[in-house]
């Protein structure tokens, strides 16, 4: 594609109020939602998910565990369930061990961390910053493997690979870059706006992204060539691809979430966030997808019917940035500019 000129940054206030009650959820499953931190410790069937679910609540809250003193945009949980990362406006990463409760800090990036995502053996983690550049992070030792730079603006969002051996960024330079995890070497695709998310297809091949003018691309990893996606009729926040390949999913400006059938290209459009949709992501099994808004909510959704199974949940106290389901698929975690992380019961 063409390039364009680069768009200034614009960031987007937001107004943090009191917190109140969410609404009884709807069973999904046949298993109540509620939220975790309001359920007694004895309820729940192991030790590992009591941990997760203490450690997110304590990572906005005076307790234990560390928390961030700014607005968390970003959250992610490692493939084995055990450690919960989350990236802040005050430029850290931290990390949470679930089995031990310990929790350190990962300190090298000179801005505000938009994006993190733990590699497929969890040992790597790699994250992108409002200072433009791509880190990985070796998640045992807290330090940097490797720093890349390239990009000239804002680096709003990364993803590893399935073969840990590559990673893709996105950035309001416009562009998409491919990174070899080993060398540094780097592939750049060009947009023709911001790119505000992007995704790897499960086999690795393809990789979907969003832009800040509702264009949604799938690219041919090695080549470039890139295919459109219509629907959306703003802003693409976020892009997420099922586990098992079948449906394509994005966030918007126009505050819905639209689902796409892989194979047919047909699409449906769901309803029912009120205000800018950040983040999505799918439940392991690809049956479910999880919605976080600027309206504060969090909503979860039946991906076959696009129906809303449960929500809206409205506890947080800012825009919900980032969410995430957990490794078994019980549990939502999600984050906030507000600095408040919430675990959910699915």
């Amino acid at each position: 594609m063409i390039e364009t000129a680069p768009v200034a940054i614009q960031k987007f206030p937001y107004q943090p109020q009191a917190e109140v009650d969410e609404p009884t959820p709807v069973a999904i499953l046949d298993i109540p939602c509620q939220p975790l931190a309001a359920c007694p410790h004895e309820e729940l069937p192991s030790l590992l998910q009591y941990s997760l679910v203490d450690s997110c609540f304590l990572l906005g809250t005076p307790g234990p565990l560390a928390k961030h003193i700014g607005g968390i945009y970003c959250i992610a949980i490692s493939p084995n369930c055990r450690l919960i990362a989350s990236g802040s406006d005050d430029w850290i990463i931290r990390v949470w061990d679930a089995e031990t409760n310990c929790s350190w800090e990962l300190t090298g990036h000179s801005n505000e961390v938009w994006a993190i995502s733990f590699s497929p053996d969890g040992k790597k983690l790699v994250s992108g910053s409002y200072d433009n550049t791509v880190c990985i992070w070796d998640v045992k030792t807290g330090g940097v493997c490797q720093q890349f730079t390239g990009h000239t603006k804002c680096v709003y969002d990364v993803a590893f690979a399935p073969d840990g051996k590559h990673i893709a960024s996105g950035s309001y330079d416009h562009t998409i870059r491919i990174w070899e995890v080993a060398t540094g070497v780097n592939q750049k695709f060009q947009e023709d706006a911001k790119i505000w998310s992007v995704a790897f297809s499960p086999d690795g091949k393809q990789i979907i992204s969003g832009s800040s003018i509702g264009a949604i691309c799938i690219w041919d990893a090695r080549t470039g060539i890139s295919r459109s996606l219509s629907g959306c009729t703003k802003g693409v926040c976020c892009v997420a691809w099922s586990p098992d390949g079948m449906h394509i999913a994005s966030g918007s400006m126009d505050h819905t979430v639209c689902i796409w059938d892989v194979k047919t290209g047909t699409s449906q459009i769901t309803t029912g966030h009120t205000g800018y949709v950040w983040s999505l992501a799918f439940s392991p099994d690809s049956k479910y997808i999880v919605s976080g808004s600027d309206d504060k909510s969090v909503c979860i959704w039946d991906v076959r019917t696009g129906v809303m199974v449960s929500g809206p949940f409205i506890r947080h106290n800012g825009w919900v940035y980032n969410v995430a389901f957990s490794c078994d698929g019980q549990h939502v975690v999600s984050a906030c500019t507000g600095g408040k992380v919430r675990a959910w019961k699915v």
